[in-house]
Formats: C-alpha cells, structure tokens, sequence
C-alpha cells in the first residue's frame, strides 16, 4: 500500500471558488472508493472546498484512475492522498491509519464510508456483509483516536438499503441492500458509542440516493435493461417514476449533499435524499419533504 504525495503548499484555485468562499480549509477528509463514481466526485469537490483528502480504493488495477483523480485535484491546486487499501482486511485498513497518525500526523474531520460491493460477477453474500458492513466498523474504530474534537462520519446508502423492506427490491440487490441497512445502523450506534468514550462532538449524517447514474448499480441495470426482450418493461424505465423530476441524480450530486452535511450548523435527523421525487419520499416515510437544492431533501424535523 503506497500514498501518493499530494502539493506541500496551496496555489489558487481555478475553478471559480475564491478563497474565502472555501467551507472546508484545511480540514482532513477520508473518504473510501475515491477510484470512480460517487467517491471521486465527492473527493473533487471536498478538495475545491479546501478540504486535504485521503482517498482510499480496493482494486491496484484502478491505480491509474485514482491517481488521474489525483491529478486532477492537484492541477487545481488541491491536496489529495490516494492510497490501495482493501478495506475488508484489518493489516491494511491498521497499516493505513498508522501511517495517517505517524507520517501525516492528522487530525480527521470528516469520513465518508463510500466503498461497497456484493454485485460484483462471483460476489457472495459474505462478501456483501463485509464490504458494506463489518469495514465501515473496522475502518471508523481504527480511525478513533485520530479524529478531531468535532468530527462527522457520513455513510452513502440508497433508498433500496435504507428503506429495505419498505420499498419494492431491485433484482440480485437484496444482500447488499440487507448488509447496507445493517452497516448504516451499526454505523449510527459505533459512532455514538465514540463520542461518548472519546469525549468528543462526533456527528453521524446519512446520504440517500435513488438510482445514481454512472455508478456500478445503474451501469449494471442499463445492461440488462439492453439485453431484456422487445416489449418487456425495462427497470430503469419503472424506476424513473420515482425519482426526482423523472430524471436520474449524478455522482456530483451526491458529492453535494455529503459537503451540505459537512458544512451544516445542525446536521438533519433524517438522512438528506438525493434524486428522490418528493410526493415518493413523503408516501414512503410519512414526513414532509424539505428541500434543500434542486434534487435534494432531508424530512422535517419531528417535534
């Protein structure tokens, strides 16, 4: 497991944010599966906001993608620390956060538990369980004692994980929606169990997403939708009913929503909803919407 250097200094940014308008300077974010999708999305934007990101990816084939996600940060004068560490393997996960507190000697403000499986060709249901929940666990306790005083662990879910059982299931995805809903509430319970050991303000936020396009999920149901016989629904189709102006929210979206929870005084007791129509979202949690951008949401605060 090697970490890519990243800049020493900081230059100015290209891309339209000043400095002053930068909501995360110099806070220390980790985030998982940063090789492609959600997580290099959120890792691009975390870093225009000033944050110093450590990205983490499984697959030493996607070495060459993670570090194009690192060059390209860096060509817009952020930081980002790329590294191959399989998060399912207690060594690397240990060897990683030995080297975040004697190399780096950092503090962590922000995780983001992105990284997930179990629809991968040979995948099983042990696997499924493992990446989706038993990591998240192993990655945040080992984290523990490098976290900052106030800190958030944020965990990226579907509506098809965190609503499971409520919602009709998409095909082959129930047990990695069954291990994401297990791993979102253990998650909630380690993180609370943390702050009161450690005695510091560690917040849990949860980012919910309805169909996201270019992800491994939607690149999986286009093929079959592709291979399905003329005149047979096509799932993509159905579940387009659902989601916000019928129309599929993005990875960047995604990457929003994780920089609203970051960056929030008081972070939602519901999780923030990417993509999903909000007449879907009020039907299923029976709570009223509040929408916080274009095709984002959380629910009204319970009394």
């Amino acid at each position: 497991m090697g970490i890519k250097e990243g800049l020493s200094t900081r230059e100015e940014f290209t891309n339209g944010i000043e400095q002053k308008e930068r909501l995360l300077e110099g806070k220390v974010a980790v985030v998982t599966g940063t090789s492609r999708g959600i997580g290099a999305a959120t890792a691009k934007l975390l870093a225009r906001h000033g944050a110093i990101i450590f990205g983490l990816h499984r697959d030493p084939g996607k070495e060459g993608r993670a570090n194009d996600i690192v060059g390209e940060i860096e060509g817009q004068g952020g930081i980002m620390y790329s590294s191959v560490v399989d998060i399912t393997k207690n060594d690397q996960i240990t060897q990683f956060t030995r080297r975040l507190g004697t190399d780096f000697g950092v503090a962590v403000n922000i995780v983001v538990h992105n990284a997930a499986g179990g629809l991968e060709r040979g995948a099983t249901d042990e696997d499924a369980w493992n990446i989706n929940n038993l990591a998240k666990q192993r990655l945040t306790r080992s984290l523990r004692p490098l976290l900052a005083s106030r800190s958030l662990v944020i965990d990226i879910t579907s509506i098809w994980s965190t609503h499971y059982g409520e919602v009709p299931p998409l095909e082959d995805y129930e047990p990695v929606a069954k291990s994401k809903l297990e791993g979102e509430r253990k998650l909630e319970v380690l993180v609370s169990f943390l702050k009161i050991v450690q005695q510091k303000n560690i917040g849990f936020g949860v980012v919910c997403g309805h169909v996201i396009s270019d992800t491994a999920t939607y690149r999986l149901m286009e093929l079959r939708d592709r291979r399905r016989p003329e005149g047979e629904v096509k799932t993509l189709d159905t579940l387009r009913a659902t989601a916000y102006n019928r129309q599929f929210a993005t990875p960047s979206d995604m990457a929003a929503a994780v920089l609203n929870l970051a960056t929030v005084d008081q972070l939602p007791d519901s999780p923030v909803y990417v993509g999903v129509d909000p007449e879907y979202l009020r039907s299923l949690t029976g709570r009223e919407p509040v929408q916080i951008q274009e095709n984002m949401f959380q629910l009204r605060r319970r009394d």
